[in-house]
């Protein structure tokens, strides 16, 4: 990854180290389903027709819900909701 300031990158990923590798240069932010990542989901779970999830990093816990189903769309909006913190990431 070239000319890249911030990088977002799923620790659930079997390319993690390989991707982590490329963005030496950049800031790291990773995300994932466990609490070694900046940002991570817990208590997915099921309400009705909707996904439900809490988001953590240092200080912060909130609730989301999605009516997306599976783990790879809470991974997903994980990731969307931690590029919004990061607006210099495309």
């Amino acid at each position: 990854m070239k000319n890249v300031k911030t990088a977002i990158i799923n620790r659930n990923t079997d390319f993690y180290e390989a991707v982590r590798n490329s963005a030496k240069d950049a800031k790291i932010i990773t995300y994932g389903t466990d609490d070694k990542a900046d940002y991570y989901v817990s208590d997915i779970h099921k309400e009705g027709i909707y996904t439900v999830f809490n988001v953590n990093t240092e200080g912060y816990k909130k609730e989301f819900r999605t009516n997306m189903q599976g783990r790879f769309n809470v991974e997903n909006a994980l990731a969307e909701t931690i590029k919004k913190e990061y607006p210099e990431c495309e």
